[in-house]
């Protein structure tokens, strides 16, 4: 190939991956445009937790101070594109969902060029392939969620670690801005060291300076910061999937096992690439995510939406390496595309069988939160209040009610006592404590299964039957 062809081969390559990165968006939204329109895929738990957070900080109401958000900062801050502008509860969150979406097609596109930087086109479309549909990332960038806002930090800081001109301070900002998304960026950093060792030093401090800069105003000015952010996720229940066979499957087999596959015939081919730093920083930080994952006490399979991509990237850098080894004349240009649409088949498959997806029972809620008179509401369940063009109701005298089940989990574990399950925790007294308090300071409530599950017989108690509004 002659130097002058490179430029335009080198464009192509690009082109294909955005288009691919296009694709990928294009499964995110399909659901979408049914009858139902953005909100007929379900909404869940965490939706309306991240989305309230963000418009009572709109609104002067303080996470931490004001209700308990066992989160850092940076995602009700970010998701302001959606609450800061004067519309309804339920076209914010549309506005929000749509925004994740392109996040989402964002993080393909990145974690696709990081490989063609390192390793080659054909394992880029690979990469570019098995996120485009891997079940867990595209499920979790059709709602409001953490881990696309995490990926696309923790993707941006490696996209400064060019092996040529190495911005080390640029990427230790940017793993400062994941740690303010979500906890998870830790292993990220220790990773980096793992890979680069002290090279990576001037990194790391930019990244906890930044980090710092932030959260310890936070911390002196709402005490209780610490113990929500923090603590909590030490000594919280257990609850999820608790098998540590059962977690492996949902990592590694439930949905596909074509990554898993990638990776076994690539093994030594990677192994050779060992003294990559680029390689090592993958490698560390998908292990560190697999143990993390398999010692949390807590576990659901959206958290494989974040460890699809390190995987991801390094079944893109074995298939190019086991690629480079093979005969030239399977250097085709569409080789690429075809490997590419050959390892998406089992996770268009489930793409495909889950397009019709609906909770039939939502809608119904929704519309019975809606005929209920305007004033103060309280739900158990956010995101339906959310749907129905309604926020959490600030309430005199006590916390607002956003993320109820963190709340009685912290509630639950402030005495110092351990419980062998979330709801072991949410049938204690020491549970009870805040919510006991905000039963009669909020005149409706929607209780729904969760709150039959949280409140214990005695909280129950507490609430007049014209207070509740359940179907």
């Amino acid at each position: 190939m002659s130097d002058a062809s490179k430029p335009d081969v080198a464009r192509a390559e690009v082109a294909v991956l955005v288009l691919l990165s296009v694709v990928a968006w294009a499964v995110r939204v399909s659901p979408y445009f049914r009858a139902t329109g953005v909100l007929g895929w379900a909404v869940d738990f965490d939706e309306g937790v991240y989305l309230s957070a963000s418009a009572l900080l709109w609104q002067g109401v303080l996470p931490w101070r004001d209700f308990v958000f066992v989160h850092p900062p940076a995602v009700p801050v970010l998701l302001s594109f959606a609450t800061a502008w004067d519309v309804t509860a339920s076209r914010s969150l549309e506005v929000a969902r749509w925004g994740v979406t392109l996040v989402g097609a964002f993080d393909v596109l990145l974690a696709a060029l990081l490989v063609r930087r390192h390793a080659g086109f054909v394992g880029a479309c690979v990469t570019a392939g098995l996120l485009a549909v891997w079940p867990e990332v595209v499920a979790c960038d059709r709602g409001v969620h953490l881990e696309p806002f995490l990926t696309a930090a923790c993707l941006l800081s490696m996209w400064k670690l060019d092996h040529d001109r190495p911005r080390v301070l640029s990427a230790g900002l940017w793993l400062g801005v994941a740690l303010l998304v979500k906890s998870w960026a830790v292993l990220w950093l220790a990773a980096w060291l793992v890979a680069r060792g002290r090279r990576a030093l001037p990194g790391v401090v930019v990244a906890v300076v930044l980090a710092s800069a932030v959260m310890l105003p936070i911390a002196v000015l709402v005490p209780d910061f610490i113990s929500q952010v923090v603590w909590l996720h030490v000594v919280r229940a257990p609850d999820g999937d608790e098998s540590l066979l059962v977690r492996l499957r949902e990592m590694f087999v439930a949905r596909s096992v074509v990554p898993l596959v990638l990776l076994a015939v690539s093994a030594s081919a990677l192994w050779r690439r060992r003294s990559d730093p680029f390689f090592r920083q993958l490698l560390a930080v998908s292990l560190l995510l697999v143990a993390a994952f398999l010692s949390a006490a807590a576990f659901w399979n959206q958290y494989d939406a974040h460890l699809a991509f390190p995987l991801a990237l390094l079944c893109g850098v074995g298939v190019s390496e086991r690629w480079s080894a093979l005969p030239e004349r399977f250097a085709h240009p569409m080789a690429g595309l075809v490997a590419a649409l050959l390892v998406a088949i089992p996770g268009f498959v489930w793409v495909r069988d889950r397009r019709f997806d609906q909770d039939d029972q939502q809608p119904g809620r929704v519309a019975l939160i809606r005929a209920t008179p305007p004033g103060p509401m309280c739900a158990f369940e956010p995101h339906e209040l959310v749907m129905a063009d309604r926020w959490p109701a600030p309430l005199k005298g006590t916390k607002t009610l956003v993320d109820s089940y963190g709340q009685m989990l912290l509630d639950a574990a402030r005495g110092g006592a351990r419980y062998p399950s979330a709801t072991a925790a949410f049938s204690s007294d020491a549970a009870q404590a805040t919510i006991r308090e905000q039963l009669p300071a909020c005149p409706k409530w929607v209780v729904g299964w969760r709150g039959r599950w949280q409140l214990n017989a005695g909280s129950q108690a507490l609430l007049r039957p014209e207070q509740v509004v359940d179907p």
